[in-house]
């Protein structure tokens, strides 16, 4: 292939693990080995799409899927979410440098992707430049040591609903008032020398019944090699599904956790590199808010393993667990990783080990080219993410009524790499997101953590985009969803059936500026689980967000060959 040209921890949240946590954010840059302190930002691609041209998430992702579908990524782990500006960049260099030694002629006529990859390759110039590659479109120099952005991004926000409030799903717990309602948002960032990074995303609402300040995000990071620390607040997403994770997603405001994670996408020594691939691990604790009825500051631990033996295959398996919270017994902090290995046995559920558990098991197929055989498409992706609540038998792993994600994608319609469709079916059981002793159930503050479908939910999700020029970009979708309620004992209650078609147009401007429009027209029986309230409701928001240039440096701008 050619290229041509608002709030602190509670006081009580993990005491003496904080302690633990934060001194060891501050020592891994002080212990990492110089070969690891190579300079290339470590911050996260953020779960938002700060420029459009994407839904849930940055485009930078969809652009990368778009590479692991064709096959040119080779094995790449893509579904856990987010990933680091150094492990995107990574991924890149591996591609260019194997486009550039003439390793990947059998994509010699892809030239659908070059668009995608020369996109990439300016975003992600300075840390190609850190890496030690060179070639086309590589014109920006290497991050400095210090770095510091003091406005990245700062957004304006519009939106009108006609006749009531609505949830908008898979957007950091966004709820829109009946009315006018405005949002004021932005972000800024650290990198220091590859080896630590903080970012924070504060916004400010207002509409009918809003008006505050919240941080959507906000982290500080440390990484030694191939282990990353990560402090604070920052949105998850597990699995392959689009509209929805039967574990974690943005959906709902993203929890305060201690985090510990691969950096990057690792592979296992011996044979066991071609037997397993790429591997990623994350684990977590966090805790819940305060505003709960039932066991208020709950704790969260949750973890994913990720892996790709093959280019056309990725398989994922995590699990949560909700446990302790003001008023339940409590383990000692030490303590905490019993909850794994405690069998939900009946009469146990007072134990300070017992805990509300989740699991998830996702595979995705990756199907190059094969508009050979279907010419549909030229590439396609078919997906499952199985999710189930709870165990039975004594044990922590037999799952009780699975609910699973169904997927297609297809990244070039018709042959068009400017054409995306995408068709996704969910459907959750009388036991997820539920749980007799936790029975606020799987929510952040009034907002399901993993599928916005809630308990005995059901969603129907169909979505067409078109590039029409590369300023301009449009998409269209329709969804029908029946939404549970996950309250114990209301998960057979009233459901809310709700039904919308939406258009969103994205416009780059300039690289500095972007506009958003985004409408839908939703039609909803059984509103707020009011049974016979009905309502058709018109919903608009539009978005103009500026993108500043202005970053503070200090130090070398240092390059290395790739480790």
């Amino acid at each position: 292939m050619t290229l041509h040209n608002r709030r602190r921890f509670p006081s009580r949240f993990l005491p003496r693990a904080a302690i633990l946590f934060a001194a060891c954010a501050i020592l891994i840059p002080i212990v990492a080995p110089p070969s690891d302190a190579q300079n290339v930002s470590i911050r996260d691609v953020p779960l938002k799409s700060w420029t459009g041209f994407a839904r849930s998430w940055d485009w930078t992702y969809d652009a990368f899927q778009r590479l692991a579908l064709s096959g040119l990524a080779g094995r790449v782990v893509m579904n856990t979410k987010p990933m680091s500006r150094r492990e995107m960049a990574l991924i890149l260099a591996d591609i260019l440098r194997r486009i550039q030694t003439n390793q990947v002629s059998a994509f010699a006529d892809r030239t659908d992707l070059q668009d995608t990859i020369v996109a990439l390759i300016d975003e992600f110039a300075p840390e190609l430049s850190a890496l030690g590659v060179t070639g086309f479109g590589i014109k920006k120099d290497a991050p400095r040591t210090l770095e510091f952005t003091p406005l990245e991004y700062l957004q304006f926000r519009l939106g009108l609903t006609t006749n009531s409030a609505t949830n908008i799903e898979n957007s950091n717990g966004e709820r829109l008032d009946q009315g006018i309602n405005g949002r004021v948002t932005s972000s800024s960032w650290f990198e220091a020398g590859g080896i630590a990074a903080g970012y924070v995303q504060p916004e400010y609402q207002v509409g009918d019944d809003t008006n505050r300040v919240q941080l959507i995000e906000g982290y500080v990071k440390g990484r030694a090699g191939f282990v990353e620390l990560v402090v604070g607040r920052e949105p998850l997403w597990w699995g392959p599904g689009f509209h929805g994770s039967m574990l974690v997603s943005n959906n709902s405001v993203a929890l305060d956790m201690l985090r510990l994670r691969t950096a990057n996408q690792v592979t296992l020594p011996w044979i066991f590199k071609d037997i397993f691939g790429p591997l990623k691990f994350e684990l977590f604790f966090g805790q819940l808010e305060e505003e709960r009825n039932f066991y208020p500051r709950s704790k969260v631990t949750g973890a994913r393993l990720d892996l790709s033996p093959f280019p056309w295959l990725e398989i994922g398996f995590a699990r949560t667990i909700v446990f302790d919270g003001d008023g339940r017994p409590k383990p000692h902090w030490y303590e905490w990783p019993s909850v794994w290995f405690y069998g939900n046995k009946e009469g146990s559920e007072g134990s300070k080990y017992a805990g509300d558990n989740r699991f998830q098991l996702d595979v995705s197929l990756r199907l190059a080219n094969v508009g050979k055989y279907v010419p549909i498409t030229r590439d396609a992706e078919v997906y499952l993410d199985l999710g189930w609540d709870d165990t039975c038998c004594g044990t922590f792993y037999w799952p009780i009524k699975p609910g699973p994600i169904v997927g297609l994608f297809l990244p070039n319609l018709f042959g068009s790499p400017d054409t995306t469709f995408r068709f996704e079916y969910s459907n959750s059981s009388s036991f997820q997101f539920t749980h007799s002793v936790w029975q606020d159930g799987y929510t952040r503050k009034g907002q399901v953590i993993s599928h916005f479908e809630g308990t005995v939910g059901e969603d129907w999700f169909v979505r067409l985009t078109q590039r029409l020029n590369p300023q301009i970009d449009v998409g269209i979708e329709f969804d029908m969803a029946r939404i549970g309620r996950t309250e114990k004992g209301l998960e057979f209650s009233t459901k809310e059936l709700k039904r919308y078609v939406g258009v969103d147009v994205s416009y780059r401007h300039s690289p500095a500026l972007s506009l958003n429009f985004a409408g839908r027209l939703e039609w909803t029986n059984n509103l707020d689980f009011v049974a016979g309230r009905e309502e058709v409701n018109q919903v608009y928001m539009a978005t103009v967000t500026y993108a500043f240039e202005t970053t503070i440096g200090m130090g070398k701008r240092a390059t290395a060959s790739s480790e």
